[in-house]
Parts: C-alpha cells; structure tokens; sequence
C-alpha cells in the first residue's frame, strides 16, 4: 500500500492510497475527521465518519444504477480513529474548467462544461427525488446563521486591522 496524495485540512484529512496485489490494483480514499473547535457548533454526532460512511452507503445504492450520477462506493468504517475509506473515483475539479466560459475559449471545452454542469443538475435532481421536498420555515437556516454569527465572531476577536470597526 502506497501513500500518494494528502490533503490536510483544519476539519479533516484526505488521503489517497494505492493498493496493489497478486491480483489487481486498487486505488481508495481514506478521510478521517479531526475535532476543531469551530465544527462544534454544528457537528452534534461525536462519529462524525460514520454518520458519513452510512449516508454515502445509502447513496451509493441510490446512484450504482444512474448513468453519469455515481458515487464511490464505501469500504469500510473505523470509528477508533473517525475515518472511513471508500474507493477512488475518477474526475477533476469543475471549477477548473470554468475558464472555458470565456468568449474565446475553445469550443469542444465549453461543451464538456455544459456536460459537466447538466450531469451535475441531473445528479441533484435524482438527489432530490428520493430525499423529498420539505417546506420549512426560517429555522432550515438557523445552523448557517449560527455558524456565520460565530465566524463573525472569530474575525472580530482577531483584532485584523483591514476588518472594519462596526463589523
């Protein structure tokens, strides 16, 4: 087994492994939650991981058989250490690609960004289908309100002089 990307984060680490055996070549991805203060606001399940691995389960049912939507597919939880590894699935950045909405961008790249895009909106939309519509009133965004409130409050605390007086 083979290390060969990291992404560290101040919420978590990403990492990307190769496996090989007699067999074939494997490629997975392990993520593992680190506790940070400013998550404790909005993150009440101390297993935060598998909360994660069980709804990447469900969607990797939902997705295997939708063309263009997947979802890679989990491996294995481990709670000891809040991480979960699933396998690695291909793909790029969209935000990359965004370069391509340029006036003078090449034409064949604009096409597979508005590919991208519509498969996108597809995969949301299948999402969508089987998680529900749900009304709800101004309490849907009180927990992005509190996090806002306490960013807020974290950017005035720092005393960062390019931050206005009455923010």
């Amino acid at each position: 087994m083979d290390v060969f990307r990291v992404y560290r984060k101040p919420f978590s680490i990403t990492t990307f492994l190769s496996v090989s055996t007699d067999r074939a070549h494997h490629r997975y991805v392990a993520k593992q939650h680190l506790q940070h203060p400013v998550n404790a606001v909005i993150v009440s399940d101390p297993d935060q991981a598998i909360v994660e691995f069980n709804i990447l389960n469900l969607l990797y049912r939902r997705f295997a058989e939708v063309e263009h939507c997947s979802v890679p597919r989990p491996v294995v939880a481990l709670p000891e250490i809040d991480s979960f590894v699933m396998e690695f699935v291909d793909g790029h950045l969209l935000e990359n690609d965004l370069r391509f909405l340029h006036y003078f961008a090449n034409r064949a790249r604009f096409k597979a960004l508005e590919n991208h895009f519509y498969h996108c909106g597809r995969w949301l939309r299948y999402f969508q289908e089987f998680t529900g519509r749900r009304y709800a009133g101004s309490e849907a965004v009180a927990h992005t309100l509190t996090r806002c409130q306490d960013r807020l409050r974290m950017i005035d605390a720092s005393g960062d002089r390019r931050c206005p007086r009455d923010l």
